[in-house]
């Protein structure tokens, strides 16, 4: 029918024949839902990209001559709107810190082929809520996000530190944007066999523990420190780091039970993560949603509705999903400018992340992108929906203790 959907394309690469025939067997009944190439090296996979796009690439890491991690390498080099996923045999922990960089997700063999379809249609949603090609190449090539200075200085000192321990280690991961990204990012995948997707910082701190972060850190340098000269003066790394602190820490203070309390401080520590994205690899873009922001006094997130039809809601929520963090972060990040909620309705996760950006920004007498704090106000409707009023004026002095009104983190 001319109105059907087009087929998505995913390519599978693997040495083994027999490995690839088993894939078409498994994978025939989605036969009319995805248009698949199967290949059996990396030069006949790249081949096959330099003849059509692909959106979904699937590989295996040990193959002759290229091998899965130089083939990923090359993918993401030229054609980065591709989602690249790791299928293999070697689970161990170092190779997962091997292929960080080049793959998305990671998959163990043997893999049943409901997990191989759930990642691969999560892969391909994910593409259809971000339409614009140049972002989905931008973000496609992220492989790690900028971290402040100070920051990485104080987290390289600990793991150096034998003596170190977890909970210090936890503490400062815990204030950084984009190493408590990198790290879900990697525990998350099937090197760690996670059960389930995991937002605890703790917890992903534990299960990677002390000596693998410091090989990630140390002898990877996958923590990219922030220099980004062409970014706008008055988007500093700091500012935003101060400002997603503030917001988790008062989104975790808004909830009850040790559960909900963790996953509001992660998805309010990595709620503007989109930002940090745009800042680093394109802050010329950044640098125009400001001088709108400012010449009209909307919100940043209203200006780049205006000027490019998505916001760093957007591009943060497609980054994190592409790094399998759990769907209920993504959606969160994803709507923090735009909850939604029904009279009565519980006050959920996505309200308390949405409320405490709120609050701080409104508080904050050095707001981190340089709007006016005057264009951030709860929404009456929403207080008056949820019943909040009587709790409003708490969380209003909580935002301000927490550093809302001195611009910085407590």
């Amino acid at each position: 029918m001319a109105n059907e959907p087009a087929k998505k394309r995913v390519l599978f690469v693997d040495d083994e024949p027999n490995v690839l025939a088993g894939l078409r067997t498994l994978l025939r009944r989605y036969r009319n839902q995805w248009e698949m190439t199967f290949c059996g090296s990396g030069e006949e996979a790249l081949a096959a990209f330099a003849e059509k796009p692909f959106d979904v690439i699937v590989s295996d890491l040990r193959m002759p001559r290229m091998n899965g991690a130089e083939l990923l390498h090359a993918v993401r080099e030229k054609f980065p709107e591709a989602v690249r996923i790791v299928l293999s045999g070697e689970a161990e922990a170092h190779v997962g810190l091997r292929v960080a960089a080049e793959a998305h997700q990671f998959l163990a063999k043997p893999c049943n082929p409901e997990a191989l379809e759930k990642a691969i249609e999560r892969s391909c949603a994910l593409q259809s809520r971000l339409q614009d090609p140049a972002l989905r190449q931008l973000v496609g090539r992220t492989d790690s996000l900028p971290s402040a200075p100070a920051t990485y200085a104080s987290l390289t000192t600990l793991l150096k530190n034998p003596q170190s321990s977890i909970q210090d280690v936890t503490r400062v991961v815990a204030s950084d944007v984009g190493i408590t990204a990198k790290i879900l990012k990697l525990v998350n995948s099937a090197f760690f066999a996670m059960a389930q997707p995991t937002s605890s910082i703790e917890r992903a701190v534990a299960v990677l523990g002390t000596e693998t972060l410091r090989t990630l850190a140390l002898a990877m340098g996958a923590f990219e420190c922030f220099n980004c000269q062409s970014a706008p003066g008055h988007c500093s790394i700091e500012k935003m780091e101060a400002h997603s602190l503030a917001v988790g820490q008062l989104a975790r203070h808004m909830l009850t039970g040790r559960q909900e309390q963790e996953e509001a401080f992660t998805c309010g520590m990595l709620h503007d993560v989109g930002k940090l994205v745009l800042g680093a690899r394109a802050p010329e873009r950044l640098r125009s949603v400001f001088e709108l922001a400012q010449a009209k006094k909307l919100p940043m997130y209203r200006a780049e509705q205006e000027l490019y039809g998505v916001d760093h809601g957007d591009v943060g929520a497609f980054l994190l999903g592409l790094w399998n963090l759990p769907l209920t972060t993504v959606e969160v990040i994803a709507n923090h400018h735009h909850p939604t909620w029904q009279a009565g309705g519980p006050f959920d996760l996505g309200i308390s992340v949405h409320l405490a950006d709120v609050l701080v920004h409104e508080t904050s007498e050095s707001p981190p992108d340089g709007c006016d704090q005057s264009l951030f106000v709860p929404d009456p409707a929403l207080v008056r929906d949820l019943g909040l009023e009587s709790r409003l004026p708490e969380w209003r002095a909580k935002a301000r203790e927490l550093g809302g009104g001195k611009g910085e983190a407590s």
